[in-house]
């Protein structure tokens, strides 16, 4: 499976949930009737959903309206913090961060960039014996980058 398919997979399963556990503290901020048939599915629903929150807080998700529960609270929270890490994992494992690197402009100030040039190179040639030693000296010089 495509790394991106699976964060959009997170990312949908997360938005599912936190649009259940949004429902409930909105149906409980609104004084809703708990005992409709709705209601009750919601919150079996979300009562599993809540569940792990309910041990951070030591209370179990409250089943009253008029009330905002503490507890489904730190359910949407925790489920969003735990989405975005997982995505965090999932992008420096797959090697994304090489990728995320290589989209960015890499500018390096001017000093940088001039040591980063090859030096260049002086070369003297100068005959020293042979048929044209008599004549004057000539002296030849060829500037070039080192490694070329």
């Amino acid at each position: 499976m495509k790394t991106s398919r699976l964060i959009a997979l997170i990312v949908l399963l997360v938005l599912l949930i936190e649009g259940f556990l949004g429902l409930r503290v909105w149906m409980q901020s609104t004084d809703r009737d708990v005992d409709s048939d709705g209601m009750e599915s919601l919150y079996e629903i979300t009562d599993v959903l809540a569940a792990p929150a309910a041990l951070l807080t030591g209370d179990e998700p409250l089943q009253e309206s008029g009330v905002v529960d503490f507890t489904v609270l730190l359910a949407i929270e925790a489920y969003a913090i735990a989405a975005l890490a997982v995505i965090v994992v999932i992008v420096l494992v797959s090697g994304g961060w090489h990728r995320l690197l290589a989209l960015r402009p890499v500018q390096y100030p001017d000093f940088v960039v001039d040591q980063m040039k090859p030096p260049v190179v002086r070369r003297v040639w100068q005959p020293v014996s042979g048929p044209i030693a008599g004549r004057a000296r000539h002296i030849v010089v060829h500037t070039t980058k080192q490694g070329h």
